[in-house]
């Protein structure tokens, strides 16, 4: 089971733009899992759902998206209460494998963003692929390699892989979309080692106007 208690407020984080839009992410349980849904709230109070994170079964041992039972809610609550963004801390376990995810707000090149680091720790060789599914909740379209464009009616948003080496974009992530999904796909050595730890990172950020 996840320790979301259900009857407190839904923890989330919020990078704010200076023109007064913000990149919502919002902690959500599902199951025994905890999912997240990004959105996009304007100026106006509209709010715009982007994407929603697809979760596996319980018996899954390789799920779709990391599986994460547990959430530094507490400490989201109370710094969000005083006004402080502080970083969302994930991490639960199937099968045999350890996951976690770390979410933070950022300034990319002057955009508002919210970046996304998920790692596994696996013992054995991973019998499905790995990395962090969305389901894509407003129209979404390639805009370069690595980066998808979402369209609302505030603005556009880009979903971006990120290298886990700063200048090697190989060593990073890709990303593939089909119709209303889309998957952060880690990369894994044919031979791989184990036990290892796997690890990739993409954000979501608003396009500056």
């Amino acid at each position: 089971m996840s320790n979301l208690p259900a009857d407190r407020p839904t923890p989330r984080l919020a990078a704010a733009s200076h023109h007064g839009e913000a990149l919502v992410v919002e902690f959500i349980a599902a199951g025994d899992r905890i999912a997240h849904r990004v959105s996009l709230a304007a100026a106006d109070g509209s709010i715009t759902p982007l994407v929603e994170s697809l979760e596996g079964a319980p018996d899954d041992p390789w799920p779709p998206s990391p599986a994460l039972q547990s959430l530094n809610h507490d400490q989201l609550v109370r710094v969000a209460a005083d006004g402080v963004a502080c970083p969302a801390v994930l991490v639960g376990m199937s099968g045999n494998s350890h996951w976690s995810l770390g979410v933070e707000t950022a300034v990319v090149d002057g955009q508002t963003a919210l970046a996304f680091d998920a790692a596994v720790r696996v013992k054995t060789p991973p019998a499905a692929p790995i990395g962090s599914r969305y389901r894509m909740l407003v129209a979404t379209e390639a805009a370069a390699p690595g980066v998808l464009r979402l369209a609302t009616p505030a603005g556009a948003v880009h979903l971006t892989t990120l290298p886990l080496i700063a200048d090697e974009p190989a060593s990073g992530p890709a990303v593939q979309h089909a119709a209303d999904a889309c998957c952060i796909a880690c990369p894994v050595a044919a031979d791989i080692n184990v036990p290892t730890t796997l690890r990739w990172r993409y954000q979501l950020a608003l396009l500056a106007r």
